[in-house]
């Protein structure tokens, strides 16, 4: 058996080909630390004491909570609150409960299998919003969840639960569950190509204590079914990632009013004009960005004056500032942002020919990370369809908004890139301050490969000793691996 040195547990993960992806072509794999996190289908009220219960199991910790119809005093217990689920293989559940002070709660949970109710935690003192209190337990397959909660606040009280989950144990296709046995997550983590040894290429989009978002380049002709492997589980593996993210420092830069400052993954642009001809870009040779794509990027915005506007993100096939490139009937995609009359927005647009299209976030605020998922699927309408799929976070879980447009004419292909672009539309004294971080342009075909559900876990062979000697295998003496 072929296996990567040091390493002590694996998993295969099956990848079902499409014809057109040829050979280092790069897949989405989300890779879980402990368990994978799902939400509820249902509930049940059973004294009818709740109000609002779907918004617990929405799948975004946004504000909105389930909340109880009434108040209850101190000492006593909120009526009780369940939720369902088909049933499922789990060995965990986590929740979010307003409980700080002077609202305490004590939370005792339960689950449902075997025809019954099981105890799992008899009372925890919760943490409170945004925080997750999380219950583990050998792994079960349950179809439910019951809380019982209890006030320990001095007075009367409501209760709110923002979000409730159940912990999958299980892996699904495009989901790899770890079950805690990363030694440095998610940076013990490596795949290799169906030999078993032969390491590739990999970047992570984002990541958080129990969740990592991997960019997997794939060696084998995806133009028909293959098999990968995730290794996890060695000391002091450090990081093994590459860098799939654009390198700013190899961009050009045209910056009359010296506002723009680059590093290799970030672009900061301080009190940029709107009528300054300033840019950051790359000319990657003439219609690189061809057919369908996914480009991935962080946006965050300091300030901006009354009228304040420049583009983050934009394709074209001209050098210009924005404007420019729509005064000249050429023709574009971008995201930008924009302050007209204080009313801040993320923006999304197509110039075709020199006409303007847009679809719009508003509001959009001022010291806040969106993180954005752009996609232009050329399956979708007669010309392709462009998306901004708008994250609070950069695992690309809590989703915002979904900007879209159908694009018009032909489908066109593009040569530059642009990680800043100001408007240059002759306003002066109107700026915006804010910057570009870790973009990620992956080309895509419009039937992508599918990630299949990994394989069982693997472990390494163990290291036999006998006789003074060590031998792998597990013949006869003692296995200590």
């Amino acid at each position: 058996m072929s296996w990567l040195a040091g390493y002590k547990y694996r998993k295969k993960i099956p990848i079902t080909g499409s014809v057109g992806a040829g050979t280092d072509y790069q897949v989405p794999l989300t890779v879980h630390s402990g368990c994978n996190w799902v939400s509820p289908t249902g509930f049940v009220d059973p004294d009818t004491g709740w109000i609002q219960e779907d918004n617990a199991y929405d799948g975004i910790l946004d504000g909105l909570h389930a909340t109880t119809s009434n108040t209850v005093s101190a000492g006593s217990f909120f009526p009780d609150i369940e939720f369902t689920h088909a049933a499922i293989a789990c060995s965990g559940i986590r929740y979010v409960i307003y409980a700080t002070a002077p609202y305490p709660k004590e939370v005792s949970t339960d689950i449902y299998y075997g025809a019954a109710w099981h105890e799992v935690k008899a009372s925890q003192t919760a943490e409170t919003y945004p925080t997750w209190n999380e219950v583990t337990f050998d792994s079960q397959t349950i179809t439910a969840i019951r809380f019982r909660i209890k006030n320990v606040a001095e007075g009367d009280s409501y209760c709110f639960l923002y979000e409730v989950d159940f912990g999958r144990d299980t892996d699904t296709a495009g989901n790899v569950v770890l079950l805690d046995q990363c030694t440095d997550f998610p940076n013990d983590i490596r795949f290799t190509d169906d030999d078993g040894v032969t390491e590739l290429d990999h970047d992570i989009i984002g990541s958080d204590a129990t969740l990592a978002k991997f960019l997997v380049e794939v060696a084998d002709d995806l133009g028909s079914n293959q098999d990968i492997y995730i290794y996890f589980g060695k000391s002091g593996a450090g990081s093994g990632c590459a860098e799939f993210k654009e390198d700013f420092s190899g961009y050009d830069e045209t910056d009359p009013d010296t506002t723009i400052t680059k590093t290799a993954t970030k672009v900061t642009f301080t009190a940029l004009e709107k009528n300054s001809d300033a840019y950051v870009y790359k000319d990657k040779t003439a219609n690189y960005f061809a057919g369908s794509l996914e480009h991935i990027v962080k946006f965050y915005y300091d300030a901006a004056d009354d009228g304040g506007f420049s583009s983050g993100w934009t394709l074209a096939n001209l050098v210009d500032d924005w404007k420019g490139i729509k005064d000249a009937s050429g023709d574009l995609l971008s995201l930008r942002f924009a302050n007209p009359g204080g009313d801040t927005k993320l923006v999304l647009n197509e110039v075709d020919g020199g006409t303007e299209y847009t679809d719009t976030l508003d509001p959009a605020s001022f010291d806040t990370p969106y993180y954005i998922k752009i996609v232009r699927d050329e399956s979708v309408g007669t010309y392709g369809t462009l998306y901004a799929y708008i994250y609070s976070d950069e695992i690309l879980e809590t989703l915002l908004d979904t900007l879209t447009l159908t694009l018009h004419t032909s489908k066109k292909d593009y040569q530059y890139i642009y990680a800043t672009q100001s408007v240059n539309a002759g306003d002066a004294n109107k700026t915006n301050t804010g910057y570009v971080e870790n973009l990620f342009c992956r080309q895509r075909i419009d039937s992508e490969p599918v990630v299949g559900t990994p394989g069982s876990l693997e472990k390494a062979p163990g290291r036999l000793v006998y006789g003074g000697l060590v031998n792998s295998g597990l013949v006869g003496g003692k296995l200590i691996g």
